[in-house]
């Protein structure tokens, strides 16, 4: 029955339906180096959404090293905490130059979605 109503979704609108093994997929990401509670947040899309637009605008610390020690969603038009937070995680990655003299900076900074065009990103078109 689920099977035939995941063909009926197919042939209504056009969309196929993807069915994902978290158990295998999150081992896969831990075995890949990144923590357990990023594995466990995974999406097949990552932070994507393909038709979404909007903004989210994450404020985040620059420590001294040129880690990222904190950041959170400072605003958003998206209306996805999903993406959002995702996101807010993704900064946490990034590194950047020590800062000079000590002391830390604090950053806003907006982050635009706007929808892929068609096609966009897929081999061979």
């Amino acid at each position: 029955q689920y099977l035939r109503r995941l063909c009926e979704v197919n042939m209504l609108t056009g969309s196929t339906p993807s069915i994902h093994n978290d158990k295998a997929v999150i081992a896969s990401v831990v075995n890949q180096g990144f923590p357990e509670e990023d594995a466990r947040d995974w999406s097949a899309t990552g932070c994507a959404e393909p038709t979404m637009s909007g903004r989210v605008a994450v404020r985040f610390v620059i420590a001294q090293d040129g880690r990222v020690s904190s950041s959170a969603v400072a605003s958003s038009t998206l209306g996805n905490t999903d993406v959002e937070q995702c996101v807010a995680r993704e900064v946490r990655r990034i590194r950047f130059p020590t800062v000079d003299g000590g002391g830390v900076v604090v950053v806003t900074y907006p982050f635009a979605f706007r929808p892929s065009p068609a096609g966009a990103g897929r081999s061979g078109r």
